[in-house]
């Protein structure tokens, strides 16, 4: 009888028509004895339509329940410090004005906005409970800071959310949230230090 594959705790997606040596910088930082990495290239999306926050960007960057749960009590926060150096390495591929990857979305007439505020290109996504992900949408624009800084508490809310330690405010908000397609589209609010979850449909 075959055993069940494992879910890894990390794993990359990404278009065929994505160079791999673009994200190997995030892979080789992340890469560890006992840590479970996956890099699956998958065929190019056609044209687009539907709820655009939903759908996966055209590099994602899962992050699995194992990883926080397992993997980080064993090798310990300095892999936490690795994996935040390894996203942070990626800001320059896919964001500024000097990006090395642009991506243009082609979609059904009228169900692709001309412009995008958050990117298409890159995201990071993490496993909730009860089949649920969350996926950390970030602004088209951002700059290497907010970008970094977007992440890094990303990660850090994970980190409390599997431990049990959110705030009732937080708690409130994610128990009312209408969850559509099996995903949390959220993003960072800097000015109040907190994430918004986010109303797929708007997008």
């Amino acid at each position: 009888m075959t055993r069940p594959k494992t879910p890894p705790d990390i794993l990359i997606l990404y278009e065929e028509t994505i160079p791999r040596v673009a994200f190997q910088s995030l892979a080789d930082a992340v890469s560890a004895p006992g840590l479970a990495l996956e890099v699956v290239p998958l065929p190019p999306r056609g044209p687009q339509a539907g709820l655009s926050w939903l759908t996966l960007t055209v590099v994602s960057v899962f992050i699995g329940r194992s990883y926080f749960d397992g993997f980080l009590k064993e090798a310990g926060k300095e892999h936490y410090q690795l994996l935040k150096k390894g996203i942070g390495s990626l800001w320059s591929l896919f964001f500024g004005e000097d990006r090395t990857i642009r991506v243009t979305v082609v979609g059904t007439r009228g169900k692709v906005p001309k412009h995008q505020e958050y990117s298409v290109t890159f995201s990071v996504m993490a496993e909730a409970g009860s089949g649920l992900r969350f996926k950390l949408l970030l602004p088209d624009d951002c700059s290497a800071e907010e970008f970094n800084l977007a992440t890094a508490n990303f990660l850090e809310f994970f980190s409390r959310y599997y431990a049990g330690r959110l705030d009732s405010s937080t708690q409130l908000r994610l128990t009312s949230y209408r969850v559509i397609g099996g995903t949390i589209p959220m993003a960072y609010d800097r000015a109040n230090a907190c994430f918004v979850f986010l109303d797929p449909t708007a997008s």
